[in-house]
Formats: C-alpha cells, structure tokens, sequence
C-alpha cells in the first residue's frame, strides 16, 4: 500500500489513538460499562473475545467447497429488521459461500436470531474498533 506523507500521519495517529490511548480510557470506563446488563452482555464479544463464526447450528457446520465468506452488518433491530429480505435472498443465491451477520446491540442479536434462523452461517457482535478485538473477532 503506496500511501502519502500526510495520509501515513493520519494513519498513525489513528492507530496510535485506538491502540494506545483507548484501552486504558476503555478500562477506566469498565466499571461503569459493566454496571449495565445491555452492556455486559456485548462488551466480551466485542472486545473480540467471540471467535468469528464458522459453524451454523442449521447447517451442522461450515459450508463446504467454498472459502467465500460474505459480512452484512446490522447495527440495531432497525436494520436487523430491514435486512431481512436482504439477507434471506442472499443466503439463497450465494451457495455455497457463507454468509454472517454482525449486530452491535443486544436486542439486534435476539432480533436476528429469531428472524433469521436457517438464513445465516453465523451471527455475533460487530468488534469495537481496536487491533487486537478485530484481530480477535476473525482470527
């Protein structure tokens, strides 16, 4: 990747933000993330401590024959909601790619997981934007 000067500094300072400053503003914030159920429930996955999915409990396991893999995400049941044809027609047309889902709210997963039963080969929390739970989250 050819980059420019100023491209580079921006670059590192954004990396440089989210990797070294964040996580101690984010284990300061802990506590107060962790007093909330809603929060609890996706703060671990979304540090990445959720492996990206490869098995679907409707499938019986990873799709066969093709390395494919297609991400739509959804931020809340709103989207959830609005991607359901969406998604229901690609899960029929991309065979035998897989195709995942990625919600940032709880209610979007509960969501998802109702609606879309049979139509995914995974669902999890999207990672927060930081290396090592991105790294996490797809490794």
């Amino acid at each position: 990747m050819n980059l420019r000067w100023d491209e580079r500094l921006f670059l590192g300072m954004y990396l440089f933000g989210t990797n070294v400053l964040f996580p101690p503003v984010l284990l300061a914030l802990a506590p107060l993330l962790l007093f909330k159920k809603k929060r609890r429930a996706t703060l671990l996955p979304r540090l990445g401590l959720q492996r990206f999915p490869d098995a679907s409990p409707s499938k019986g396991g990873p799709a066969q024959g093709s390395d494919k893999k297609l991400w739509v995400h959804a931020l809340s049941v709103g989207e959830v909601l609005s991607a359901v044809p969406l998604i229901r027609e690609l899960y029929a047309q991309i065979q035998p790619a897989r195709l995942y889902l990625s919600v940032s709210t709880l209610s979007g997963h509960e969501t998802a997981r109702d609606k879309l039963e049979g139509s995914l080969d995974g669902l999890f929390y999207f990672p927060l934007d930081l290396l090592f739970a991105v790294r996490r989250c797809f490794a």
